[in-house]
């Protein structure tokens, strides 16, 4: 049985989400910053997550669950270098 969640924003106080995207692109990880969301330079700290396939983790690094776990890893080290 597969089960989705529905994670329309994630919001991160701190966060250059941009700077995210782009990292998280890199590893071939697609998120949208929330910038890219607003004509305002709001939502800097926000970020979306589109996702269609269900968290399992079979071991491929191209699985979502895998992706999710990579995704948190630049997170952390991004809010590291922000301190």
């Amino acid at each position: 049985m597969s089960k989705f969640v529905g994670i329309p924003q994630v919001q991160i106080p701190s966060l250059n989400t941009v700077q995210l995207e782009k990292e998280a692109n890199k590893q071939d990880i697609d998120i949208r910053s929330g910038a890219c969301f607003s004509t305002h330079d709001f939502y800097h700290d926000c970020f979306r997550i589109n996702c269609g396939w269900p968290l399992e983790n079979t071991g491929d690094k191209h699985s979502t669950y895998q992706q999710l776990i990579r995704l948190c890893e630049i997170i952390n080290s991004l809010m590291r270098e922000e301190t």
